[in-house]
């Protein structure tokens, strides 16, 4: 505050006489066939009874405004110890920002194949999902129960002291996770859409939902492989990915306390 009030004295010290001279430079136009003045009030009644006036004082009184001018510093030392001062607050964490480069952990062997160095490999799925031949694989370590518990832990930390409410639309349920960047037709018809501010209890419930209703009948890849079959009641997860235990993710955000698999199912 008092550095502004010291920038704001300066300049209107060497801006006044500036707007001074614009101002009394504007010139009486003399033409054959019209002539103008230019009539300022702020020149009349501002500049000639305050500013001249001003000027003529302090050029009487040299001694007398230098002593002012070398005065006024000190008092605006005193005024800025003086003056009570605010400050942003205190932050009291670091933002922390981290940078993956994920090209870093696969690398080029003799024969141009890229491999994947599962000793630096962090686990986060990105050579799997970009991979458009199926050669990126998992490390043995991070199976697909850890990735459902890792989503979990995820997603707690999202909710953590927040209000939330959550709610799923169970259409065109795909054989694939959606984040896939290619899928096969739905296998299930729209089912509707599901609400809860527990977000277990709806993930279940949307997945028993899906279990307990009847594959279509179209070309798809259930139908495919299990014709002129309903399979209402069956795991279809289960039998469309044999090796993933998608029930372990619901467990563990049981456990950790997200919520709980127990629902109640009331159709609006």
């Amino acid at each position: 505050m008092t550095v502004g009030l010291l920038v704001s004295y300066f300049t209107g010290i060497m801006l006044l006489p500036v707007l001074y001279k614009l101002v009394y430079s504007i010139p009486e136009i003399n033409h054959p066939l019209f002539s103008f003045k230019f009539s300022s009030l702020v020149k009349e009644h501002t500049l000639d009874r305050f500013y001249d006036r001003g000027v003529d004082f302090i050029f009487s009184h040299k001694k007398a405004t230098w002593l002012g001018i070398i005065l006024t510093f000190p008092l605006c030392v005193y005024l800025f110890y003086a003056i009570p001062k605010s400050r942003m607050p205190k932050i009291d964490q670091n933002e922390l920002i981290v940078q993956l480069e994920w090209n870093e952990n696969i690398h080029l062997d003799e024969n141009r194949k890229a491999v994947i160095d599962y000793n630096k490999c962090v686990g986060c799925g990105q050579c799997v999902a970009l991979c458009q031949y199926d050669g990126a694989v998992l490390a043995s370590w991070d199976t697909s129960e850890n990735l459902n518990c890792k989503i979990a832990e995820y997603t707690k930390a999202v909710l953590l002291d927040k209000p939330n409410f959550h709610i799923s639309f169970i259409m065109n349920v795909s054989p694939e996770c959606d984040c896939w960047n290619h899928n096969d037709a739905a296998i299930v018809p729209d089912l509707g859409i599901a609400a809860s501010f527990d977000p277990v209890a709806l993930d279940k419930a949307c997945a028993d939902l899906v279990i307990n209703a009847p594959t279509l009948q179209t070309d798809n890849c259930l139908s495919k492989k299990h014709p002129h079959e309903h399979l209402k009641g069956a795991d279809k997860f289960h039998i469309i990915h044999p090796d993933t235990n998608w029930q372990a993710g619901l467990e563990h955000a049981e456990k950790i306390g997200i919520g709980t698999q127990e629902y109640e199912l009331i159709t609006v």
